[in-house]
This record gives C-alpha cells, structure tokens and sequence, in this order.
C-alpha cells in the first residue's frame, strides 16, 4: 500500500485503469501528493467521544499513496493480529519516500503479504461480479471453489445459492471481527470490500488494516 497505481482491467479495456488519476493511461501513476477526494466525503457510522452516534469521515490521504504514520499503523496491526492468530495480510516491511510528504507529513509505504492468491475481495459476492455470471471468468472460477469449500451446492446463477454464501461468509466475518477485538483492537471497517477469502487457508482474513487503533 502506498506504491501507486496499477490496475489492470479485463482484456478489450483500457491497458490501466488508473479511475484515481488517469483513466486512459497505460503506464504505472506513482504515488501522488494530490488529494483523494471521495474518501473524505464518504460517510462511516461512528460514536463521538462524548458516545453518541454520529457520522464519521476518513482522514484526508493522497491519491495512490499513503502518509508514512499510517503504513506503519497497517505494519503494526498486522503484526498484532498475527500474534494473536487472527487471519490477516502478513507485515513485511515499511518504507519512507525521501521528499514525498502530503499536508505536511512524509510519505510511505506498507509492504505486506497476503494469505490468499485470489484478488478478489468479498464484495463481489455481496453485491458484484457473483451477480453477472459470465461477466468475469476469472471469478466465476474462484466463486466455484468459495462454494466448494463452503459446501454450498446448487446452480451458482441461483440466488438461493448466493445468500446460502453469503450467509456462512458472514458468520466467518463476523467471527473475525470478535476475534480482531480479542487481540485489544478496535476501528475496523465491516464492509465486506475488507474482507478476503483465501482458497489456500480456506477462510477469510482481514486487510486494510491502516486505520486500526490500540483499544487501551
């Protein structure tokens, strides 16, 4: 995290789909001090410090990149997570750009490694790709074996089918979510875009772990 920019989409796209900075671009965007706008205007469910509920909104980060305090947050929680046992991205190192700063503070990046080899998160099966059979072959294989492991059985464009997933993907989120609060963490987004499965380990495991906090 914090690397720039490089998406590649389905082939008879665009070579780079850079939504963030260029769509039509067909070279790798760095990472760039420019202000990634959406976030900071996306509303999350929060509680105040006073305990009401309230609107909360992400701290301001720069397009492709990320400010070296929070790569080492996602290093640090990754690090916990893993010694308690919890499914996460494993942390391999963090870096700090020489020069590059936003609003005033350095730049940098996570490196991290994941369980899974599967590039897809969990979403697309809440509301995605599992929706539009055929539209993206590569998940429609890695679904096929999601439901395998799950043993879910049925017609996958079935939307019985789906929801019998959902359901027990659910439970696996949720049982990480408690188990992510075992290890005295807590500010973890449970949109399910922070989610992924792992074909290898057979079961979910956390990433985006950049805006955790230390409960105590």
């Amino acid at each position: 995290k914090g690397v720039g920019l490089w998406n590649p989409t389905m082939p008879g796209d665009s070579a780079y789909s850079n939504k963030l900075a260029d769509n039509e671009g067909e070279e790798p965007v760095p990472p760039l001090t420019d202000l990634l706008e959406y976030l900071i205007t996306y509303p999350h469910f929060g509680i105040s410090n006073e305990g009401e509920y309230r609107f909360a909104y992400s701290s301001a980060s720069p397009i492709g990149g990320i400010v070296h305090e929070r790569a080492h947050r996602e290093y640090w929680a990754a690090e916990r997570l893993v010694q308690h046992g919890v499914p996460t991205i494993a942390p391999l190192c963090v870096v700090e750009y020489e020069g590059l700063k936003f609003q005033g503070q350095p730049m940098g990046a996570v490196i991290t490694l994941s369980p899974g080899t599967a590039p897809y998160r969990i979403s697309e099966i809440l509301f995605g790709a599992a929706m539009e059979r055929g539209a993206d072959p590569g998940f429609d294989a890695h679904y096929d074996r999601v439901r395998a492991e799950l043993g879910v059985e049925g017609d996958p464009g079935d939307e019985r089918v789906r929801l019998d997933v959902i359901c027990k993907l659910a439970r696996q989120a949720g049982k990480l979510l408690h188990d992510f609060s075992l290890a005295e963490l807590y500010r973890y987004s449970g949109d399910w875009g922070n989610f992924v499965y792992s074909e290898e380990e057979k079961h979910l495991f956390l990433i985006d772990l950049d805006s955790v906090q230390d409960i105590n």
